[in-house]
């Protein structure tokens, strides 16, 4: 009979039972010892004992003992009295869950930083601690000796708190290294018997920079461009655009690189740009990056590059030229096609070559007098060109 504090902390929380001989109790902790709830199962004039006590896999908890007299073994406010039938102990077994109700949510990367989930970002973050704190004092706010119960979020950012007690709590996600919250991270959830409450979502976008742009550079070797650069984290990067310019204002795509989506490693990136070839004078070339996340929005990541590009001296010798009946060539590289097209650019001639040739003998006897151009190519990317004239 009497009162009882079941808060170990210095705070007090006291189930009074009035005049009734003894009662049973059911209380909740965490693992740290503070306290989340109590129960309490008694009668006015009743004795009851409990002899064992089990938790099974869906939190329900059943207890076994003995009592007499009539008790009222619903703890809430409903009355399921019970009345033993014998002058001593009758054996009675009970089953409680700590709680009906449950609360659920996720966190999402949230792409346009807006604090919605929107319907095209289903990337959640995984792994991320959530907890759920019992506001005792209904404060909306974690005060010492407040119990927290903790859980994981899953691979697609889902998290769920079953079997939860009636009362206020707050659910709280710490700050995540290399994102930023795009939402409030503290919810409160004010709980009754059997609710569900599954909207309390958190929202994080990264803020780390997937690419560092000093390793952003591009330089000719012999007819092509090779551009490069290197990733020490990619956070839900898709893949990039390569663009190129020829006046630094109007670009134009030049290749789709995938990317690693999402990782903490470093990795280099190449791409040859052979689409400066054949050009006889210097040009300047410009190049931007174009990150693309995995919702398909874009951004572009490091500065403007620009390569004065100059055309390759020709690496083939042709004689006689200008020529009548037989052209000759002597060669300085690997080619195993021989192209010859006129000022349309339209294909006269094709031959295929042995790469070990040094030296061709061509017939251009059939050709009409004007000007036409020898074009070169090799399985190694070699490629040359030279103009001929043809009498």
């Amino acid at each position: 009979m009497g009162s009882c504090d079941f808060d170990p902390s210095p705070l007090t929380e006291s189930i009074d039972i009035g005049t009734a001989p003894n009662a049973a109790f059911i209380a909740q902790y965490d693992h740290d010892g503070n306290f989340l709830n109590v129960m309490p199962v008694y009668g006015t004039n009743s004795y009851i004992f409990n002899h064992g006590v089990v938790k099974d896999n869906n939190e329900n908890l059943y207890f076994t003992g003995g009592f007499q007299g009539t008790a009222d073994f619903d703890p809430t406010a409903v009355t399921n009295n019970l009345t033993a039938t014998g002058t001593y102990q009758d054996i009675y077994m009970s089953r409680y869950k700590i709680g009906s109700a449950r609360i659920s949510g996720r966190l999402w990367n949230d792409a346009n930083s807006n604090g919605i989930p929107d319907p095209n970002e289903l990337t959640g973050l995984s792994n991320v601690k959530v907890e759920l704190i019992y506001d005792r004092n209904n404060n909306n706010t974690f005060d010492p000796y407040d119990g927290i119960i903790s859980n994981i979020s899953q691979a697609d950012g889902t998290y769920t708190f079953d079997f939860i007690a009636e009362g206020n709590y707050l659910l709280r996600v710490l700050p995540q290294p290399g994102y930023t919250s795009t939402t409030t991270l503290i919810e409160n959830a004010d709980v009754s018997i059997g609710q569900i409450i599954s909207n309390k979502n958190f929202g994080f976008v990264s803020s780390l920079v997937p690419v560092i742009c000093s390793d952003f550079s591009a330089n000719q070797f012999n007819d092509e461009i090779k551009v490069q650069w290197k990733t020490y984290t990619e956070v839900n990067t898709r893949g990039f655009n390569l663009q190129r310019s020829l006046d630094g204002i109007s670009f134009e795509n030049i290749a789709w690189i995938n990317a690693q989506g999402n990782s903490t490693g470093t990795f280099n990136y190449l791409y040859s740009d052979k689409g400066t070839s054949g050009i006889s004078d210097v040009n300047n070339y410009y190049y931007r990056l174009q990150e693309i996340d995995i919702s398909g929005n874009g951004k572009y990541i490091c500065n403007i590059l620009m390569v004065k590009y100059k055309a390759q001296k020709s690496q083939v010798i042709i004689y006689p030229n200008p020529v009548n009946e037989n052209l000759h060539l002597l060669l300085t590289g690997e080619y195993d096609q021989l192209l010859i097209t006129d000022l349309a650019g339209r294909k006269i001639k094709r031959l295929s070559i042995d790469t070990n040739t040094r030296a061709i003998n061509v017939s251009v006897k059939a050709l009409t007098p004007g000007i036409y151009f020898i074009k070169l190519a090799g399985k190694n990317g070699n490629k040359q060109s030279a103009k001929m004239i043809k009498l």
